[in-house]
């Protein structure tokens, strides 16, 4: 009788007495731009919440304690710029269209190109709890020791506390999110950043976002207007005129419409269709309301001409510094995508980098394979020496290794003697991987079906016993 008093006793206080509906793990993400720099600051919260209204309150509160701090810490972080100023380094105003590199470590601004500035530097400090981006706007190359002193200051500035000495309940910064937009006939176009920003930032961010407005919004009409614009969109049925069909929508903000955190495709009919770019920080948005669309060609299409409209050379020499600096992390996990978007380089130091990666056994297999294909795309014979050198390195390749076996195919477009001894020894070598031998005797057959009759190497070739 005990016993079932003492379970029934442990079912009762084990219900709770306010049922929870989980709302849960995530992150709070605010990010402030200044007319000096831009901060982000992601804190990761496990937290369960009754309903979805206590879930915005305690978030809405985040979000009220962060711009407390930024009222709090922004003098510290003026005096910091000054005297950045003071000592030379060359940090100028930020700008939202820089485009931006993500530096590793302090010290990787050292491996970035003078060429690819002026541009943005953002370094992270992460903690357990949180973490901490800073983005800083160089007109040229900082050195590393003043750039490791800047951050330094400018993030212990940042951190500052808030008690009701320095920070009155009511001292919090007011802030707004710096937007531009406008309809034109068929197409409407929204320029703006996904940022907050206090009253003069908001004033200085929205005229360079208005004179960016004023440059795009007839290249983007005479794009559409273009023969064949709606069979290369996928539109069926041509545009609606977007006026009256914006005026169905009821939005706070002139601008909220465009969705700049999304969805791109509202469900109400007619369809409003977005497409977003970023270019830097600042975020362009083109809408249309079709009678009837493909998506994909849509979000492709207008993707394409948002780049050719945005994008030039200055941001992609930046992007591709970015790849080489993800590239040269090796703790880095989107190393194979870098070195993808690097094919089309042909700087010595990318080739070099390719050469290391190749020839360092450590690295990943399917790495090694991939810069091997990379290499064979550059003008010969540039490659051909670190391919002879992988070969050399491999007389006895008792594994398969997938970059072996590209460098084998590679070394196929090389009628040279080097080469085709050194394919030769690794397909005579019984103990060598199978597949291997199979492939320098196919890279052997290649050499050999090139060279002209009576070629002492092509004699060479055609003399060796099948395998």
């Amino acid at each position: 009788m005990r016993k079932s008093v003492a379970l029934l006793w442990l079912a009762a206080v084990s219900v709770p007495c306010c049922p929870r509906v989980a709302g849960a793990s995530g992150a709070f993400r605010s990010r402030f731009v200044h007319k000096r720099f831009s901060y982000t600051y992601r804190e990761h919260v496990r937290k369960i919440f009754r309903d979805g209204e206590q879930s915005r309150l305690y978030f809405a509160e985040k979000e009220r304690a962060f711009h407390r701090r930024l009222a709090v810490a922004l003098p510290g972080v003026e005096r910091v710029l000054a005297g950045a100023r003071r000592r030379k380094i060359p940090i100028v105003s930020y700008s939202v269209t820089h485009p931006v590199i993500r530096l590793p470590r302090v010290a990787d601004v050292a491996r970035v190109s003078r060429a690819a500035y002026p541009l943005n530097l953002a370094l992270e400090q992460v903690t357990p709890r949180s973490t901490e981006t800073l983005e800083l706007s160089f007109s040229h190359a900082p050195r590393p020791g003043d750039l490791a002193w800047l951050v330094t200051a400018v993030m212990r500035a940042l951190s500052a506390k808030v008690n009701d000495e320095n920070a009155p309940a009511t001292a919090v910064l007011q802030t707004y999110e710096p937007a531009v937009c406008a309809l034109s006939g068929a197409f409407g176009l929204y320029v703006g950043a996904r940022v907050k920003t206090d009253r003069a930032g908001k004033a200085s961010l929205e005229a360079a976002f208005s004179a960016e407005l004023k440059r795009l919004l007839p290249a983007m009409a005479k794009k559409l207007a273009g023969p064949g614009a709606m069979d290369e969109l996928g539109v069926a049925g041509g545009l609606l005129p977007l006026e009256p069909v914006v005026k169905q929508r009821s939005a706070a903000e002139p601008c909220a419409v465009f969705n700049p955190y999304g969805p791109l495709v509202d469900g109400a009919e007619p369809s409003l269709v977005r497409t977003s770019l970023d270019k830097g920080s600042m975020q362009v948005v083109v809408m249309i309301a079709p009678r009837a669309y493909d998506w994909g060609k849509v979000n492709l299409t207008f993707r394409r001409w948002l780049g050719e409209l945005l994008i030039d050379e200055h941001h992609r020499r930046a992007a591709r510094e970015q790849s080489f600096l993800v590239l040269m992390d090796k703790n880095g996990n989107q190393r194979g995508s870098a070195l993808s978007e690097l094919a089309q380089n042909r700087e010595p130091r990318f080739e070099r980098l390719l050469s290391r990666i190749i020839l360092d056994r450590r690295e990943p297999e399917s790495l090694r394979e991939e810069a091997v294909r990379v290499l064979a795309r550059f003008d010969a014979p540039r490659p051909y020496r670190t391919l002879v050198k992988l070969l050399a390195a491999s007389r006895d390749p008792k594994q398969q290794d997938g970059a072996l076996a590209e460098a084998v195919r590679a070394l196929a477009a090389y009628p040279r003697r080097e080469a085709v001894e050194l394919l030769i020894g690794i397909r005579n070598n019984k103990k060598a991987e199978w597949n291997t031998r199979v492939g320098c005797d196919e890279a052997l057959s290649r050499i050999a079906a090139g060279l002209p009759a009576g070629h002492p190497l092509k004699k060479k070739i055609v003399g060796l016993r099948e395998l």
